[in-house]
């Protein structure tokens, strides 16, 4: 009684938390733009008007807020991996040794993947935001190269694997399948449906069905 009742209440609690959070973040955020001193230099220098329009895209889309949600996101992800790892592995039958090894697969492929997956969309998403707001700031092949020098630039100083991305999609675009950011987040997700499908698939194939006569 204790143990549900201690559920009940971070239940409570985390339900909470999540609607303040969504009220906050995406239903009625608070909007304040400031242009930092050291952008004016920035703004009169030939990529400025590119690196004005791709800040205004962020705005328009609400990346910011988006953002500030996603700092929460993952957390919960991982509470729901866990909880359909234990899940896996509760609802299989554990009655013979090549049972308890399906459903120990099931339980690995279920969290290994599924916290792989969760770790790459909290940095994948952001990098998608960038790679949005740029496509929808160049508006010619001019603008498109002052961003890539700008970026080039930026990489030199602090190299990242965002602006690498990025510079990619501008300069040679991608040639089909999932853009670079995509390719290990889509591969862990199949994982983790694998993971998360295996037992369902198991008893309803009669492979994982212990119950005796």
């Amino acid at each position: 009684m204790p143990a549900v009742i201690l559920v009940v209440a971070l239940w409570a609690v985390a339900g909470t938390f999540l609607y303040h959070a969504l009220t906050l973040n995406v239903r009625r955020p608070t909007v304040h733009v400031a242009i930092p001193r050291s952008w004016r230099t920035l703004l009169r220098s030939p990529a400025g008007a590119v690196l004005l329009r791709h800040e205004i895209s962020h705005l328009r889309h609400g990346d910011p807020m988006r953002r500030r949600y996603l700092r929460h996101v993952p957390a919960a992800g991982k509470a729901a991996v866990c909880f359909d790892g234990v899940t896996a592995l509760a609802v299989t039958p554990i009655e013979s040794p090549a049972q308890t090894l399906a459903s120990m697969a099931a339980f690995a492929l279920t969290l290994t993947g599924g916290l792989y997956a969760n770790s790459r969309a909290r940095r994948v998403l952001p990098t998608l935001m960038e790679m949005r707001a740029d496509a929808e700031a160049v508006t010619d092949r001019e603008s498109a190269d002052r961003l890539s020098g700008f970026l080039t630039r930026q990489q030199e100083k602090n190299p990242t694997r965002q602006k690498a991305d990025r510079l990619l999609a501008l300069s040679r675009g991608w040639t089909g399948g999932h853009c670079a950011p995509y390719a290990r987040t889509v591969a862990a997700a199949w994982v983790f449906a694998a993971g998360a499908c295996l037992p369902a698939l198991g008893i309803w194939t009669g492979v994982l069905d212990g119950a005796s006569a």
